[in-house]
């Protein structure tokens, strides 16, 4: 918006603009284009322009964020969201406890659990993830109760997601020829954890089982 005023042949124009402001740069999830994208947090704020100058800073309107690659502005809630790199970073840990969980379950660590416990984590890493760096895991991390790491994960994951990584755990469990009541807890544990209902993870129990030759 802008007036301009003739007086003595002197043209004075003076007005309002909007001008926006980069307060901070970084990553995030883009909602339009589902996936990791560059940002700019931008502030716009009303300015009294004299001959079309910028010259004094009035209201601050609001900020919000711009995706560099679509131009799509958000609230800045969005930056509550996990990028999909820490979502699956998040996957990535929650398996490594898993694996350790049930590998350890039954107080006996067997070779052919450690190696189905390390083609399970090649699945769910882009990471190299090797013996030595499972070997390291059955060290420092604890066995116990996977309801907390799972959890955290189960929002991020749809029903054959979910599926999935309950079978893996019924795969590990089983990879010494046998599935004891231990290990069988954790499975249970680990299955609610992911929000599946009782006799969805009895199904997917038993149809793992039917596969590996145990039922």
């Amino acid at each position: 918006m802008s007036q301009s005023i003739g007086r003595n042949n002197v043209l004075l124009i003076f007005g309002i603009r909007v001008r926006y402001k980069t307060l901070a740069e970084g990553t995030f999830y883009c909602p339009h284009e589902g996936g990791d994208r560059s940002y700019r947090k931008r502030q716009a704020r009303r300015w009294f322009t004299f001959f079309f100058i910028p010259l004094i800073p009035l209201k601050v309107l609001g900020e919000f964020i711009e995706c560099q690659s679509c131009q799509s502005t958000y609230d800045q809630k969005v930056l509550t969201m996990p990028t999909a790199a820490a979502m699956m970073d998040n996957l990535a840990n929650a398996m490594r406890q898993a694996v350790v969980s049930m590998i350890t379950a039954d107080g006996a660590i067997e070779d052919a659990e450690k190696e189905m416990g390390l083609e399970v984590m090649q699945r769910y890493t882009d990471t190299p993830y090797t013996m030595a760096n499972l070997e390291e895991d059955l060290k420092d991390l604890k066995h116990g109760d996977l309801s907390g790491q799972l959890s955290n994960v189960a929002g991020m994951l749809n029903d054959p997601g979910k599926e999935s990584l309950l079978v893996a755990c019924v795969e590990i469990a089983a990879a010494d020829g046998s599935i004891d009541e231990r290990e069988m807890a954790q499975i249970e544990k680990a299955g609610a954890a992911l929000g599946l209902t009782p006799v969805h993870l009895k199904g997917v129990i038993l149809q793992a089982k039917e596969h590996l030759g145990l039922a």
